[in-house]
């Protein structure tokens, strides 16, 4: 399927968007970020740590950091006897708070810390 054409205007401001994002050349890394050195360092940080989980969230644009959690027992996944949820948000909390005290993360970051647990 495809749209149907547009005012001439409209198609004309579509076609000049496609070539001058043609003309862009990707292949150069970017000569500057849109992070702080204290944002960088923070993400850095938290990249670096093998405890630590960063994955894009499934809505939203927004990004989950998490715990690595793995229980083994000979390769197998043992049953838990109690929901370890508010356990682990109480150290992400605490881990959170700990950056920010810190100063690898900036104080807004406290917006990150969900009091508890949400259901779908």
């Amino acid at each position: 399927w495809t749209p149907p054409r547009g005012p001439p205007a409209l198609e004309l401001f579509i076609q000049n968007c496609r070539r001058d994002i043609n003309r862009l050349d990707f292949s150069t890394p970017l000569s500057h970020s849109n992070l702080s050195p204290s944002e960088r360092t923070a993400i850095d940080s938290l990249r670096n740590n093998p405890d630590w989980v960063i994955k894009p969230a499934d809505k939203g644009g927004a990004v989950v950091v998490g715990a690595l959690i793995s229980i083994r027992l000979s390769d197998t996944f043992i049953s838990l006897d109690h929901d370890p949820t508010d356990e682990y948000q109480a150290i992400i909390s605490s881990t959170i708070t700990d950056f920010i005290t810190s100063g690898s993360l900036p104080s807004q970051a406290s917006n990150l810390i969900v009091p508890q647990h949400r259901t779908a």
